[in-house]
């Protein structure tokens, strides 16, 4: 059984699901991990709340590791999130995005499932 904060592991995801837009606009894949992760476990309105949150933190952390990599490109696990522009991009979206439209997304896609 897992104790640990729910929202922050799926924020965690959310947050890599942004840079992932070869198929979908990238709130539309948020929105669909939301909904995915919702038919088996519910969140909180206030666990909801946090997901933007967390979501700008992994892209923010993403940001530093790719400038890591500039000092170290021999580091082959880091070196594959070495692009930093895409990264960029997604957390001006994600800044320009308020969150009660993040909780918008989140129930329209929830409704679906």
């Amino acid at each position: 059984m897992h104790h640990g904060p729910y929202a922050w592991d799926l924020g965690m995801l959310l947050g890599h699901a942004l840079l992932v837009k070869k198929m979908l606009d990238p709130l539309e894949a948020v929105g669909h991990a939301v909904a995915g992760y919702q038919s088996v476990r519910r969140l909180s309105e206030k666990e909801l709340s946090f997901l933007k949150m967390v979501m700008e933190c992994r892209i923010c952390m993403m940001c530093l590791i790719s400038t890591v990599v500039h000092k170290d490109p021999s580091n082959s696990y880091i070196a594959m999130m070495a692009a930093l522009q895409p990264k960029i991009e997604v957390f001006k979206l994600l800044s320009n995005v308020d969150n009660e439209s993040y909780l918008k997304i989140y129930g329209d896609y929830t409704n679906l499932v």
